[in-house]
């Protein structure tokens, strides 16, 4: 079974698809959702929740926003299943695609993430290994719990998809992507806010601090 990990800030309509997609897909065992305004929290979610019968949309609330990446840690401390999926809260994507990746998840097999908008939406979905991070990989990316390695604390926002690529990479588990999927997504639609703008500045500072070469240079 995988265990749906879902950051939000409420800023994007498409987690009003995703939430009764998942819902209703035999493969997810549970979804946590990681509630970082719950000032903003959309009305819709609450009907949403009264069809969950099943009782799999767990909601955490932390005190005050703690940004994506201490949240995908606090998802995975929480989670009961061993496939995990970090599933972008701007992203709407055909869950035929835990389908697809169920039997690829072991601990011997490194990350999966997709690509947007690289591959085109038809044909026989694939799977195959990469040497460098693909646009929009974070946004949709799987992997087994057992291979996790937290991303550090300081870095709220940005990075945690780097981080846990050069981790897979480390451990000798070549990162993937899987293709053709359908997706959209308004990518950035809460890390892009105006509002982040000086934590942008502090993160790249850190990043460059801890690892010493520019984030560009892990992509394509």
């Amino acid at each position: 079974m995988y265990s749906v990990i879902i950051p939000t800030m409420w800023r994007s309509d498409y987690l009003g698809y995703m939430l009764p997609a998942c819902m209703n897909h035999s493969l997810v065992g549970e979804i946590i959702v990681i509630n970082n305004d719950d000032a903003n929290k959309s009305g819709w979610f609450s009907s949403i929740k009264e069809k969950d019968e099943q009782s799999k949309i767990r909601m955490i609330t932390p005190p005050v926003n703690i940004g994506v990446n201490p949240a995908w840690n606090l998802g995975v401390r929480e989670s009961k299943f061993d496939k995990i999926c970090f599933l972008s809260d701007d992203v709407e994507c055909d869950v035929n695609v835990f389908n697809f990746l169920y039997d690829k998840l072991e601990e011997t097999d490194g990350l999966a993430g997709m690509c947007y908008p690289a591959f085109p939406r038809e044909g026989v979905t694939q799977i195959r290994t990469i040497e460098k991070l693909v646009h929009g990989y974070g946004s949709l990316m799987f992997f087994n719990k057992n291979n996790y390695t937290p991303i550090p604390e300081e870095f709220k926002i940005f990075y945690g998809d780097v981080l846990l690529f050069i981790e897979s990479i480390k451990a000798g588990k070549q990162p993937r992507i899987f293709y053709p999927i359908f997706a959209k997504t308004e990518m950035g639609s809460t890390s892009a806010s105006p509002e982040f703008a000086k934590q942008t500045e502090t993160e790249h500072a850190l990043w460059m601090q801890h690892v010493g070469i520019e984030p560009g240079k892990f992509f394509y």
